[in-house]
């Protein structure tokens, strides 16, 4: 990995609070009139590590978000104000052949896409996103969710219980390899209640 792939430090970076009872967290499905606004959070999560100019450039068209993928999505909004989305989608790559065994590959999907607006980093709409994508995995019969993260996004998902199970080469930077981690569903498949529209933290 070259220097230019590697984020800058941060250390003036501001995260937010843990949102407080009575602070409106809804989750709705998303609709493709909001692709403009979920590509700009998903550039704007992305810019919060520090990725030099040209790199931005170079992970521009994995960052925008089609009319179709905007209404694929699931949306968070904080009093009416988009805070982040997750997207879900079918194995896009080579998975390792000691990950999810047994499951065959409409028993599996990836975590497309989870972004969150930095203004809300650190106020735990990541998590509720995560998990959201969690339950709707395991309604589709899924038994693993695999993540091909960014690696300054893996210490989250290790404390949701994914697990690295290898290396993927990104599609945006040649030579660049994104961390593999897998979720294992396990007795959750197709068992995972009714979504929940509305989290009050």
């Amino acid at each position: 990995m070259s220097i230019d792939s590697m984020p800058k430090p941060r250390e003036t970076q501001h995260k937010a609070p843990p949102l407080g009872t009575g602070s409106g967290l809804v989750v709705r499905p998303g609709q493709a009139e909001d692709a403009a606004t979920l590509s700009e959070v998903a550039y704007r999560s992305k810019a919060f590590w520090g990725y030099s100019s040209s790199l931005m450039a170079a992970f521009a068209a994995e960052l925008t978000v089609s009319a179709d993928q905007a209404a694929e999505a699931v949306v968070a909004e904080v009093d009416g104000v988009i805070a982040g989305f997750y997207l879900l989608g079918p194995i896009s790559g080579p998975i390792p052949a000691t990950a999810s065994t047994g499951a065959g590959a409409s028993q599996a999907g990836e975590l497309d896409m989870l972004f969150i607006d930095p203004t809300f980093i650190g106020a735990g709409v990541g998590r509720v996103l995560f998990h959201d994508a969690i339950a709707k995995a395991a309604r589709r019969g899924w038994t693993s969710v695999f993540i091909a993260a960014d690696p300054q996004s893996v210490g989250f998902y290790e404390t949701c219980g994914a697990t690295q199970v290898g290396e993927r080469m990104s599609a945006s930077v040649p030579g660049r390899f994104l961390p593999l981690l897998e979720k294992r569903l396990g007795a959750l498949a197709g068992h995972a209640g009714g979504a929940r529209a509305t989290y009050w933290r």
